[in-house]
């Protein structure tokens, strides 16, 4: 029973950590195809198509995600990224689906026209479980705030900003026109401007037409390198955690049949004892 009680008690205080305070700034965003600077008002960013709404919270970043266009827009969710003030890659994780464990992979966020999506944005370095003997990986918490000074990703700090980047495609979620943006963002007290990415715009044409496949970077109009490379880096990355996401589930897939056969086991252990118990004089 204490122990019981106990663990209660934890699952209370991790409940409570959440705070809503704000100790976070976003200050800038851009389109990563295209490299277009996207207009950001009070805690709004705005590309053609889609508009987010942000709240900022000293351990989450909480993204409200609407589609202004007349087509569907899905955001990959397994995709997303937060790349670090230490420059590091981790998962841009959405908190709301915790209850899906460590092992599944997320939901993607289709939104229809006029509709949106609520992501709890935390970096996944920044998350713990508790132990479990179950198959999800045991209940995932948020371990530290952003930009907490004795993080890691603080101490080992090569600049002071970090990036989430979304993965969008407006339209069909294979065909259609990718509008994957990047979201700077940094300690709300201690960004110094000098030190801020280089968000100068890229010129379009204004008949230019993004290809419905981002990976041909030849075929997109005026792309810097700066922004090829990031692209690049974000297939790599997608590719590295889809392999993840495979070996989590072979892994998934071993450990219920494990259950299966220690059930087996057990059932023929029991039929051996009963046998015992009827063979005795």
């Amino acid at each position: 029973m204490k122990k019981i009680l106990k663990m209660g008690f934890m699952i209370a205080a991790i409940c409570f950590i959440t705070s809503s305070a704000e100790a976070t700034k976003i200050y800038g965003a851009k389109n990563a195809i295209t490299g277009k600077i996207l207009k950001t008002d009070g805690n709004t960013i705005e590309d053609q198509g889609i508009k987010i709404d942000y709240t900022l919270k000293n351990d989450m970043i909480v993204l409200k995600i609407t589609n202004t266009s007349d087509e569907l827009i899905t955001v990959d969710l397994n995709g997303a990224k937060y790349i670090g003030m230490d420059k590091k890659n981790s998962r841009a994780y959405d908190f709301k689906q915790k209850n899906r464990g460590w092992f599944e992979s997320l939901n993607p966020a289709g939104i229809r026209p006029n509709e949106y999506y609520e992501a709890h944005i935390v970096p996944s370095s920044n998350l713990k479980s508790l132990p479990s003997t179950g198959i999800t990986g045991g209940t995932i918490y948020i371990g530290q705030d952003l930009f907490n000074g004795e993080s890691e990703e603080v101490k080992n700090a090569k600049r002071d900003y970090a990036e989430i980047i979304l993965p969008i495609v407006q339209g069909a979620p294979y065909s259609g026109v990718s509008r994957d943006m990047v979201i700077y963002l940094g300690d709300k007290e201690n960004i110094k401007v000098e030190n801020r990415p280089a968000v100068q715009p890229v010129k379009v044409p204004a008949k230019a037409v993004v290809p419905a496949k981002p990976a041909l970077l030849s075929a997109i109009p005026e792309v810097t390198p700066e922004t090829s490379a990031k692209i690049n880096q974000v297939q790599e990355d997608n590719t590295k955690l889809k392999a993840e996401i495979e070996a989590r589930e072979k892994l998934l897939q071993y450990l219920k049949e494990q259950e299966i056969l220690k059930k087996q086991l057990a059932e023929k252990e029991a039929e051996i004892q009963k046998l015992l118990k009827t063979t005795k004089p």
